[in-house]
C-alpha cells in the first residue's frame, strides 16, 4: 500500500526560494580598496572575493536562483560572477548580476528597499514563495535552509538573522529588541545609544543584514502607498514598519549548525565593511 504511514516523518512542501544579494553600495569605508571596484568584489583569501561567502552559503543550501543587484563600479564583480559561479541552466538555476535598470524612471537606487522595488519584475518573473534578501559583504558560514525553515515555522512576514556583539561599536549596526518567543518588538537602525540585551548589559543583539521575507510581505512593504509613503531602506524603514505591524521575527544565528564546523568557527560573523574590520 502506498502513501504516508503512521509514524513516518511528514515531509514539508519545499518552498520556491529566490535569493536577492544586495551588492550596490558605494563602499566608501573601504577606500582606497574600492576606488575601482564594488565592495563585494574586494579580494579575500587569495583568489576569492568577499561576495563568495554569501554565494557559497546559498549554493551549499541548494538555493540556486540568485540575483545580485549591482550599481557602483560593478565591472569586476560582474566578471567574477560570470567566470566563477556557473550553475546548470538546464535546471533553471543561475547566479546573475542585475545592474540598475531604471525601470521606475531615471533614478539610481536610493536605498536597499528601493533597489528591490525597482526590480520587482524579478519576483514577478520567478514567482517565489520566499525571498531571501542578503548583504554581499559579510564573512561567515551559514546554512540558510535552517533560517528559511524557522521563518516558515514562525509564520512571520520577515525574519532577521541576529547575533550578539559588544556594545562598543554597536551603533554601526541595526539593533534588535525581541521577546523570548523571537518576535521583534523594536528595531533600532544605527542609533547612538543602542539598547543592550536583557541578560547581558555588555552586548547588543545586532542584525546581520540577512532577511527572509514572504514574497507578498516584501512586495507590499517596498511598494509606495498613499498611507505609508515610500520605504527606501530595509533597516531604516522596512523593518521598523513590519515590527510595528507585529510581522517581524528574529533568527538566532548561534543555533545555525553547519557540518564540519569547529567551535571557533561556529557563530562567527563579521562585517568587512571598513578597512580595520577587513584587516582584522
Amino acid at each position: 500500500m502506498s502513501g504516508h504511514r503512521y509514524g513516518d516523518p511528514v515531509r514539508r512542501v519545499e518552498p520556491k526560494v529566490l535569493v536577492i544579494v544586495l551588492a550596490g553600495g558605494e563602499g566608501k569605508r573601504l577606500l582606497p580598496l574600492t576606488n575601482d571596484r564594488a565592495k563585494p568584489a574586494v579580494p579575500f583569501g587569495g583568489s576569492y572575493r568577499i561576495i563568495d561567502f554569501v554565494l557559497s552559503n546559498f549554493a551549499n543550501a541548494r538555493y540556486l536562483k540568485i540575483v545580485v543587484l549591482t550599481q557602483y563600479k560593478s565591472h569586476s564583480l560582474d566578471r567574477h560572477i560570470s567566470q566563477t559561479w556557473r550553475f546548470s541552466t538546464l535546471l533553471g538555476n543561475y547566479v546573475t548580476p542585475v545592474p540598475a535598470q531604471m525601470r521606475r524612471g531615471p533614478y539610481w537606487f536610493s536605498g536597499s528597499a528601493d533597489a528591490i522595488y525597482q526590480n520587482l519584475n524579478l519576483l514577478s518573473d520567478e514567482q517565489p514563495d520566499i525571498v531571501c534578501v542578503i548583504g554581499a559583504d559579510h564573512i561567515y558560514r551559514m546554512d540558510p535552509r535552517q533560517m528559511v525553515e524557522a521563518h516558515m515555522d514562525s509564520g512571520a512576514g520577515v525574519t532577521v538573522a541576529a547575533i550578539p556583539i559588544p556594545r562598543e561599536g554597536a551603533e554601526a549596526f541595526g539593533v534588535i529588541e525581541a521577546e523570548a518567543s523571537g518576535r521583534i518588538v523594536k528595531f533600532h537602525e544605527k542609533v547612538a545609544d543602542p539598547p543592550t540585551m536583557l541578560d547581558d548589559p555588555t552586548r547588543c543583539l545586532a542584525s546581520m543584514g540577512n532577511y527572509v521575507f514572504d514574497t507578498k510581505t516584501l512586495v507590499d512593504i517596498v511598494t509606495p502607498s498613499a498611507d505609508d509613503g515610500k520605504h527606501t531602506d530595509i533597516g531604516g524603514d522596512v523593518l521598523p514598519a513590519l515590527t510595528e505591524q507585529g510581522h517581524a521575527w528574529m533568527y538566532d544565528f548561534s543555533t545555525n549548525m553547519v557540518p564540519g564546523q569547529d567551535e571557533r568557527e561556529r557563530g562567527y560573523w563579521r562585517d568587512g565593511g571598513s578597512i580595520d574590520a577587513y584587516y582584522d
